[in-house]
């Protein structure tokens, strides 16, 4: 029997129970899922820089699969921090949707359509400052809360709309309340959005994910984590990279800025030769335009 560690809400649940289910085409293990709180899920008054920069949604389960209650945990990639608890590792990353952040809105059906002082609600710093970019004509509004909470939080406080993870909306069924999917020349999405993650001990005894692993999904997820340790500030870091498909050319996305978006760092990069390859220049590139003073200064609280 292998036991999981995941969150409480009804999204990580339910994308837990789907990646066990695609494990059973591999292997023939029996599999328990526990369901716990986080640090997280139980403070929904501090904005995430307040509460802790790292691990705010991930340090209870790897703290069970050190004390031997679990054996691996299953997370949201975008919110497994660069660096892990001793003896603990990403072991496996797949099930990737849609990476992309959606309006839901039953005012609007595009964030373009939306009169001055339109109200969007959102915690995320990424998204606040893209926001504050492109759209200055919208107020954020911060949103704390599970997918469930945060669609009830919009009609409580009357929001014109919420910006959230289509990979989530899709992974619950919640496809039909999408307004609209939001370009990612804008709205670069959070490193690891889209993606489910495998957290266990280190020379863990899962073979099976050696087969269920595909290769070239891990080079992919593998390069976005490489930016993380070089350029990772946490989650108060308004920090987007992503990979996007267009006419067949494979396409690097990156954006970065200050909290309130008077400085910012946008670029892409067309793939070639491989992942690796095209984060390095990347990452060149943004420490070149001034990346490490930047997140610096969103630290000092700038």
């Amino acid at each position: 029997m292998i036991k999981v560690a995941t969150r409480d809400s009804d999204l990580s649940v339910a994308q837990t129970k789907a990646l066990v289910d695609d494990f059973k085409r591999i292997t023939d293990e029996e599999f328990e899922i526990l369901a716990m709180k986080t640090t997280g899920d139980q403070n929904l008054d501090d904005r995430f820089d307040k509460i802790g920069q790292k691990g705010v949604f991930t340090k209870e389960l790897d703290q069970a699969i050190i004390d031997g209650r679990a054996d691996m945990a299953i997370h949201s990639l975008k919110d497994v921090p660069s660096i892990f608890p001793k003896g603990i590792s990403l072991v496996a990353a797949g099930l990737k949707k849609d990476v992309r952040d959606v309006l839901v809105s039953e005012k609007y059906s595009k964030l373009d359509d939306m009169p001055k002082g339109a109200k969007v609600g959102t915690s995320s710093a990424r998204r606040v400052a893209q926001l504050r970019k492109y759209y200055p004509n919208i107020d954020p509004v911060p949103i704390r809360g599970n997918l469930q909470t945060r669609l009830k939080k919009m009609h409580e406080q009357d929001l014109d709309g919420i910006i959230l993870a289509a990979s989530g909306m899709i992974r619950m069924e919640y496809a039909e309340k999408i307004a609209s999917f939001l370009p990612v020349e804008k709205f670069v999405p959070a490193i690891g959005q889209g993606y489910l993650a495998v957290t266990a001990k280190n020379h863990s005894k899962l073979s099976f994910l050696l087969d269920w692993q595909d290769q070239n999904l891990w080079q992919e997820i593998s390069s976005l984590r490489y930016v993380m340790s070089i350029l990772d500030g946490g989650c108060s870091v308004p920090l987007g990279m992503c990979w996007e498909k267009c006419d067949g050319i494979e396409i690097l996305h990156a954006f970065l800025s200050n909290r309130d978006a008077s400085s910012v760092i946008a670029h892409k990069i067309p793939f070639e030769k491989n992942y690796q390859h095209v984060v390095v220049q990347m990452v060149e590139y943004l420490r070149n335009q001034g990346a490490e003073k930047l997140i610096e200064d969103v630290h000092n609280g700038c």
